[in-house]
């Protein structure tokens, strides 16, 4: 791992700027830097529909990297669950998972489940920084890290957990204008359901929900109106 890589980022939302290491790839990297280090509670919320409160800092410790691989035009990296799986079968996803009693932290949990799941080396990941943790109704507390990755780096799904890797270019998956929201209710709540669709991949649930925090974050930076349209 890079020097002034953290293996855990517990304690703040982003790095601070002189830890990041150099070069980064310009603008985008000047574009996540600037969003991951915006205080969470000052992130306007636009015209979006309106969120249902929080919930308490509760739940499984969890973690999941968002790889964006280096290059002219970056891609983030998904996962798609194998069909045979109890939970969550087919689903598309980061790597990640639990944290496990030998995770130094979140970061740690994100890195070392990358590792497994894709064969991410993490000498190749540069982290810059972390978002809000995400809970979830199935009980969990994800903190989703954000790292570019180098270049050209081998990965392969590990033909268990994962069945399928693939990428999105970041400027599709940064565009508020690609996603929608549906509400449904689940144990006599309302709630709100974000998706994003690239080719024939349908994106949604928790996974969305992460992508849209960051999304909200980058057209802060731009200083533009962050508006996400309403599903069927």
């Amino acid at each position: 791992m890079p020097k002034n890589s953290s293996p855990d980022g517990e304690s703040s939302p982003g790095l601070s700027p002189s830890s990041w290491p150099s070069p980064w790839p310009d603008p985008w990297g000047r574009l996540l830097r600037e969003a991951l280090a915006i205080e969470p509670d000052s992130v306007a919320r636009g015209s979006e529909p309106p969120v249902l409160p929080p919930a308490a800092e509760r739940g499984w410790p969890a973690a999941v990297l968002i790889a964006v691989e280096a290059g002219e035009q970056p891609g983030v990296y998904f996962t798609q669950r194998a069909a045979d799986l109890k939970h969550h079968p087919g689903q598309i996803s980061f790597p990640g998972g639990r944290v496990e009693p030998g995770d130094s932290g979140t970061a740690a949990a994100a890195l070392r489940e990358a590792r497994e799941e894709i064969g991410l080396d993490s000498r190749c990941v540069h982290l810059i920084g972390q978002l809000p943790p995400h809970h979830t109704t199935t009980g969990f507390r994800i903190t989703p890290h954000v790292a570019w990755i180098d270049a050209g780096v081998r990965l392969e799904p590990d033909g268990a957990e994962v069945a399928r890797l693939f990428s999105v270019p970041l400027a599709h998956a940064l565009e508020p204008a690609n996603y929608r929201t549906t509400r449904r209710v689940r144990d006599g709540a309302q709630r709100l359901i974000y998706s994003l669709d690239f080719q024939d991949d349908h994106i949604w649930g928790a996974t969305a929900a992460i992508l849209i925090e960051l999304v909200r974050r980058v057209a802060r930076v731009r200083q533009r109106d962050f508006a996400v349209a309403q599903g069927e």
